[in-house]
């Protein structure tokens, strides 16, 4: 006998936010910074994040979580055969840190347990 399907919940994306405007938002939440700074500071931010990744190290931004690079490639007969042509991909990889409860409103938390992805019935389809 099969389970009846259940009702689960998912993140919806209310609007893309373009970057002029989150920067925006930043220096309008903070006073002490214009929007030109900000700006400049992210755009640093950015090129050492990539510059310190290409170093091979793993970034930490604090409670917002974790940058480092993956590699994928075809294997070689052996290393001395290994070329750069068997690289097929570079991807910057994140993964989220725990940021505080107090982070979401009250509507967001809850007391149970969420489920891992990896136990959805549908798994990670549509990821």
């Amino acid at each position: 006998m099969s389970m009846p399907p259940k009702s689960v919940c998912k993140a919806q994306v209310s609007e893309i936010m373009p970057f002029s405007q989150f920067v925006k938002h930043i220096a309008d939440h903070n006073g002490v910074f214009t929007r030109g700074t900000v700006k400049g500071v992210i755009a640093d931010m950015c090129e050492c994040l990539v510059e310190m990744l290409l170093e091979g190290k793993k970034v930490q931004l604090a409670e917002l979580g974790n940058f480092w690079i993956s590699i994928g490639s075809e294997g070689a007969e052996d290393l001395k055969k290994f070329t750069e042509s068997n690289i097929t991909a570079v991807n910057i990889v994140f993964t989220p840190g725990r940021l505080p409860k107090s982070s979401f409103p009250r509507r967001f938390q809850s007391r149970s347990k969420p489920h891992s992805p990896s136990r959805h019935p549908e798994g990670r389809k549509g990821r």
